[in-house]
């Protein structure tokens, strides 16, 4: 159990489920019983619960909200396309602080990785 995790002893709904596909599953194509049990079992390893009936439905109604919001694409019948998190510029993630030393680095999430870019500026 991992008690940082902020949905600790919570059931797992639409939202808890699309951070974790997002989070697992950024970039991937996967069919949909790969990603049920992915969410399943991070949810569960790290101290959520899973609903008593149902259990896919939380992530069919991640998948079906991810696709209306382009997060996802469903290319073919239990086939998901998930899009990997948007990449931003470290501004833009430090909520408009404006910091000239960091105002061209840019980064990337996916999954439990970080990766940060230098934007390289020329001289015209």
């Amino acid at each position: 159990m991992n008690e940082q995790y902020e949905y600790v002893g919570k059931t797992l709904t639409p939202k808890i489920a699309q951070e974790l596909i997002i989070e697992l599953l950024g970039g991937a194509t996967v069919q949909k019983q790969e990603i049920v049990i992915e969410v399943d079992e991070a949810h569960t390893d790290r101290g959520g619960q899973l609903p008593t009936t149902g259990v896919s439905r939380p992530v069919t109604h991640a998948l079906s909200k991810m696709k209306q919001s382009g997060l996802a694409e469903n290319p073919e019948h239990g086939v998901w396309v998930i899009k990997p998190a948007r990449i931003r510029t470290l501004t833009e993630f430090m909520n408009g602080q404006r910091n000239s030393l960091l105002e061209n680095m840019y980064f990337g999430v996916s999954g439990m990785k970080l990766t940060v870019y230098k934007h390289l500026l020329t001289a015209d």
